[in-house]
């Protein structure tokens, strides 16, 4: 296929951009690279800047489904990548292929033996058989051989000690390994160092321009090897944690500062010094976290619209306590013992429990919303272990306006305008419930609303005798 880089103007107007924000501005702008790497240990921020550049270089929501290919890099050859980067795009004008940690870059993540192999579980329940029999392989530490040799029994005998330990549900899918890809084709194996002078050359001979490849690393990378200078030459690098270096420990904690403020000034609040001094104190100024808890904050306060200390010591849990979420985790995981540990906890930190309640009723009217979209089939089912990973790749955001404007208009009563970690706990945790279920826990709920306000100081009790109700409907084995 003929090849172009990028012109020189092009390359020149990238080479000047002195913020990671600025990337995908300057792909709106027309500077498009042939290549971006963008690694660092803050992953939340990874994360965000590159599904960022995504948007910006596949602007067609619809035409992105069939244009922008999600890779994982410990599996994938340079070969396969270059191949699929090289297919032309359909219905758009750019073919985007991201991969995550790829192997040739050194400083790339390598995940765990038992991380591994939840990999390898989560794409054979996605139908990649292929990707799931190599990331067998990195599981059991093994180059490619037969699955019936002694060498790959011997290996998957002890990494099974392992996976007992650390994650028993991976068993059945270890011990049906064989099997399940015995007559597979056995993957390639390639050198890392050779695997990265491959990808380089490709790079040098010029990509074709109606492609870019998207390079995400966990991690490090090392600045001075051959390929990531030459990355730089052609395309962009990005350090995300450079967005909170500062000029040291104090400059760092104010650009979080800015980070939350600009958060709650988009969802039209703001937050008390000391419930801010709180907040990131619980969450450690870990932004993957702030994200998660900020959205749970908003919730959790409905129309007010300042967040107080008070709010935040019982939204957010500080590792010693329990908070109001949770409660409604454990609820959702039908975990009656902590449930109700949950409970009395927050009560005895002076949650009001109408309050407690309102979280209950947002709770199940979350799960009962996944449970009617799986149900009705307008949402792929989603298992109580199905891990995030699946959930983000092979089920949020596929699925139409329609199915987003059968549920309520507002965004915090529409579980599917929800971030995508929270749509997945309600997804997961509504495979534990039936809809009868669900329905007569929505009920339940309002008879201790009537209950709660007509019997004065008789709501924790009240709320209890709720939640048991809920796990333990009667009738129910337990």
């Amino acid at each position: 296929m003929a090849r172009s880089g990028t012109g020189s103007n092009a390359r020149q107007r990238l080479g000047e951009i002195r913020n990671i924000r600025d990337i995908p501005q300057a792909i709106r702008g027309g500077s498009v690279a042939p290549v971006y790497l963008a690694f660092g240990s803050e992953q939340y921020l990874l994360e965000e800047l590159t599904d960022a550049i995504v948007a910006a270089l596949s602007p067609d929501a619809a035409a992105r489904s069939m244009n922008v290919d999600m890779l994982d890099g410990t599996v994938t050859t340079v070969e396969e990548l270059t191949s699929i980067a090289e297919t032309f795009p359909m219905a758009g004008n750019r073919r985007v292929v991201v991969v995550h940690d790829p192997a040739f870059l050194s400083g790339a993540a390598i995940p765990t033996p038992v991380e591994a192999l939840q990999q390898a579980s989560d794409a054979h329940d996605s139908g990649n058989d292929s990707r799931a029999l190599g990331l067998l392989f990195v599981a059991l530490g093994l180059e490619p051989v037969p699955l019936d040799s002694s060498e790959a029994q011997l290996q998957m005998a002890a990494l099974r000690a392992d996976v007992l330990t650390q994650a028993p549900a991976l068993a059945a899918f270890l011990d049906g390994a064989a099997g399940t890809f015995g007559e597979m084709p056995l993957p390639d194996s390639t050198d890392a160092v050779s695997s990265a002078s491959r990808f380089s050359e490709w790079l040098s001979e010029g990509p074709p321009p109606t492609c870019t490849v998207v390079l995400m690393v966990r991690g490090s990378v090392d600045g001075r090897s051959p390929l990531v200078r030459e990355i730089a030459r052609v395309g962009v690098v990005a350090d995300v944690d450079s967005l909170l270096s500062g000029s040291g420990g104090a400059a760092s904690r104010d650009t979080v500062a800015r980070f939350i403020g600009k958060r709650l000034n988009d969802a039209d609040r703001r937050i008390a010094s000391d419930a801010l001094a709180a907040f990131r104190s619980r969450t450690n100024d870990d932004l993957g976290r702030i994200v998660d808890e900020l959205e749970k904050l908003v919730a959790y306060v409905g129309d007010a619209e300042e967040i107080t200390l008070s709010d935040v010591t019982a939204a957010v849990s500080d590792g010693t306590s329990s908070s109001v979420f949770d409660l409604t985790d454990a609820l959702g995981a039908r975990d009656l013992a902590k449930a109700l540990m949950c409970l009395d906890d927050v009560l005895k930190q002076g949650e009001p429990p109408l309050r407690v309640h309102a979280m209950l009723v947002r709770q199940v009217r979350m799960m009962l919303q996944a449970r009617l979209l799986c149900e009705s089939g307008r949402v792929l089912d989603v298992a109580p272990e199905m891990s995030y990973g699946a959930f983000s790749s092979g089920v949020h955001g596929k699925w139409d306006a329609e199915t987003v404007r059968s549920l309520p208009s507002g965004a915090q009563t529409n579980l599917l305008k929800q971030k995508p970690y929270a749509a997945y706990l309600a997804f997961r945790q509504s495979a534990k419930f039936t809809t009868a279920e669900l329905l007569v826990a929505y009920e339940r709920l309002i008879e201790a609303d009537e209950e709660m306000k007509s019997s004065g100081g008789f709501g924790d009790l009240s709320l209890s005798r709720t939640i048991e109700r809920i796990i333990r409907p009667t009738g129910s084995a337990g």
